[in-house]
């Protein structure tokens, strides 16, 4: 008895799209922090965190010198987004660093219109 064999090939048949964008990040805002100055001696300076969350995590984004109580965050706005930055401070010396300052907040509206550009 001979045994047949068919075999069926099913064909998959895909539609893709493609398509790039690019949106512009036409403005930069920036916001100056600035706190009271500790009163240690030993004092080396300070450092300057930025979160996308209240509560963090945070990533250092400035360290200044004694004698300096300011720091500029400079943020890219995309077109029509609005995002909100978390900042805290802290202080160091040549062996430790303090804990984090009260945390600040500051909302970054762009004031432009986004506009998604098809490719």
């Amino acid at each position: 008895m001979k045994k047949m064999v068919k075999w069926f090939f099913f064909g998959l048949i895909a539609i893709s799209f493609s398509f790039t964008y690019t949106y512009a990040y036409a403005e930069q805002k920036t916001i100056t922090l600035a706190w009271d100055a500790n009163s240690e001696s030993n004092l080396a300076g300070y450092k300057a965190y930025v979160a996308d969350t209240t509560n963090g995590p945070y990533t250092e984004f400035g360290d200044v010198l004694v004698g300096t109580e300011t720091i500029n965050y400079v943020c890219d706005i995309p077109d029509g987004v609005v995002i909100q930055k978390f900042f805290v401070v802290t202080a160091y010396n040549e062996e430790e660093e303090s804990g984090y300052s009260n945390e600040a907040n500051k909302i970054y509206n762009s004031s432009r219109r986004r506009a998604m550009i098809i490719h």
